[in-house]
């Protein structure tokens, strides 16, 4: 396996990590390394703390749930359309 293979690997993981609202730090470094733009914000707000960069996340499922995760609050978590998306959101954030 290739050093190339391996650092996508795991930026991959990183940012389904991070987009999907498990309980990891983002390392600011490491968001900078997602080419996705929607997961590269999400990857920031959450590294930074910064509700901003959950206003440039295009899907509003994955808005909503950033804007959950970095303000902490679960009012947010009822915005999003997807059950499992929407029960996720509401364990994390308490």
């Amino acid at each position: 396996m290739s050093s190339r293979t391996i650092l996508a690997a795991a930026t991959l993981a990183l940012a389904w990590v991070v987009t999907m609202g498990t309980p990891a730090l983002a390392s600011e470094s490491a968001c900078y390394s997602i080419r996705d733009a929607d997961r590269k914000n999400m990857c920031l707000a959450r590294a930074r703390n910064q509700e901003s960069y959950c206003y440039s996340i295009r899907h509003s499922d994955d808005k909503h749930m950033c804007l959950a995760v970095v303000k902490k609050r679960r009012s947010d978590c009822y915005s999003i359309r997807s059950n499992d998306q929407k029960n996720m959101c509401l364990a994390q954030v308490k």
